[in-house]
């Protein structure tokens, strides 16, 4: 119940997905136990997941200090282009532009790892009888479309970026995306097992988020079986 307050509270407040994350992982083990979903009931764990998975993954605050850097080091290229920076201060920019790299990088994976976390937490609730009708009158179904959509996307901007260049970094983001997806489509057939919550799924436009991820990339993979599953399911309306 502590480490749920602390992060409904700091999420309102302050984005720091470092911190909360730690807290969100271990709200995430209790949502798999099943003798604690009464509390995290209770406690309107699925309203928390809910501001988390459809608000800005941001820190304006934070995203305006990287924007401010970002401006030094361009003032400092165009000086540096122009042969107005010494020797020390080449190091300097040197310097700053790794900082800056590794800053903004840690800052997203930070935000995706609290994304995934959520989504995982979502995977364990949507098991619970108990959950999936209150899921559902949130707005869930609604969420889960525009994820799997969005997971869709990215695959095939990122199988197009693989073609075009050497190495294993496009392959792995292709696969961790595919991934993703597939607990997303896994948590909307959970849901659906619903039977009162169909109708309302369909009208989040769930089942045609399915029929859209079906592509023949898909074909006879475990995805198109979730796909299929989850599609069958919402006719059975």
């Amino acid at each position: 119940e502590e480490k749920f307050i602390l992060i409904r509270n700091t999420w309102s407040t302050e984005r720091l997905p470092e911190i909360q994350l730690l807290g969100l992982t271990d709200v995430m083990k209790c949502s798999a136990d099943p003798e604690k979903l009464p509390l995290l009931l209770k406690l309107e764990l699925h309203d928390m997941l809910y501001t988390i998975m459809t608000g800005p993954m941001v820190d304006a605050e934070r995203e305006e200090e990287l924007v401010e850097r970002q401006r030094e080091i361009d003032d400092m290229a165009e000086k540096r282009r122009n042969r107005q920076l010494d020797y020390v201060q080449k190091k300097e920019m040197d310097k700053k532009e790794h900082l800056q790299a590794r800053d903004w990088v840690q800052w997203k994976a930070d935000f995706g790892r609290l994304a995934l976390v959520s989504l995982l937490t979502l995977q364990n609730l949507s098991c619970s009888p108990l959950f999936r009708p209150v899921l559902v009158e949130k707005g869930f179904g609604a969420v889960l479309a525009a994820l799997i959509r969005k997971l869709s996307r990215a695959e095939k901007h990122l199988n197009f970026l693989a073609m075009m260049q050497t190495g294993q970094m496009m392959a792995m983001l292709v696969t961790e995306v595919g991934e993703q997806q597939l607990v997303a489509l896994k948590t909307a057939y959970n849901i659906s097992l619903d039977l009162e919550s169909r109708v309302p799924l369909v009208e989040q436009g769930l089942a045609e988020a399915a029929i859209q991820a079906q592509t023949p990339a898909l074909r006879n993979s475990p995805r198109e079986l979730e796909c299929v599953r989850l599609v069958c399911n919402l006719a059975l309306t």
